[in-house]
């Protein structure tokens, strides 16, 4: 396909040209799909991601007060990036808030590590003994929490209780505890 100078491009996506949409697919798929396949993603999140950035773009492109200061693909690729990013953060925050599986009883009393939790908790900060013990022995809800902790969203409340998890595992690593002993 001919390049398409970006004015004239600018215009023809506007009318909803769909040699434009072929023409911007042509120059931008490749290393839209390259990063996202770069970052965790695949084939499918790639083309998904691009979509919604070539949706996002045209009602950029429809405002009257918009003026586009990159490239066009430069500009595609940015809204593709933290698209791409956004997703990563929601799904890492699902993962981070998923519930732990809950052990049968007889299985709980075994465990080795069990009797060591109190100990751990001891040895991390304040703050994340009183957040663990919240989330973990309390049940307390993750909105209380948020509004208690002063937290603007669930994903801030996610990275401070993998923190402190954190602080957890360091602990337990430090003192090399076998699970089997």
């Amino acid at each position: 396909m001919p390049k398409i100078p970006e004015k004239d491009l600018l215009i023809l996506l506007k009318q909803g040209n769909s040699k434009a949409y072929t023409y911007l697919y042509d120059q931008c798929f490749p290393a839209i799909s390259r990063y996202i396949r770069q970052n965790s993603g695949n084939m499918q999140d790639a083309g998904d991601i691009f979509q919604e950035a070539v949706l996002i773009l045209l009602e950029k492109l429809r405002s009257s007060d918009f003026v586009l200061t990159a490239s066009m693909s430069t500009y595609l690729f940015a809204i593709a990036r933290n698209l791409w990013l956004k997703q990563l953060r929601e799904n890492k925050y699902r993962l981070a808030s998923a519930e732990l599986p809950e052990l049968p009883e007889e299985q709980e009393q075994e465990s080795p590590y069990l009797h060591h939790l109190p100990g751990w908790l001891g040895k991390i900060t304040s703050y994340c003994q009183q957040l663990l013990t919240a989330i973990f022995f309390k049940n307390t809800p993750i909105n209380t929490l948020m509004h208690k902790m002063g937290w603007k969203n669930k994903h801030t409340a996610a990275q401070q209780r993998y923190k402190c998890l954190m602080q957890i595992k360091n602990i337990s690593a430090k003192e090399s505890l076998k699970w089997g002993d």
